[in-house]
């Protein structure tokens, strides 16, 4: 356990005193598999959808 002083990256989130945020590469590996999955079919956009619904903001 180390003080949250400074953010950090664990597991693909950035941990910061703010809170929890995923990664910059977890964000663009979400933009290409959205396009990939698009490409396929609409079941597989909508697993890729699924998989990463807590990081989809539609606000």
């Amino acid at each position: 356990m180390q003080p949250a002083h400074q953010p950090t990256t664990f597991l693909g989130y950035r941990i910061s005193r703010a809170g929890l945020t995923p990664g910059r590469a977890m964000r663009r590996r979400l933009r290409w598999k959205v396009v990939q999955a698009a490409q396929k079919d609409t079941r597989a956009l909508e697993r890729c959808l699924r998989s990463y619904a807590g990081l989809v903001d539609f606000g």
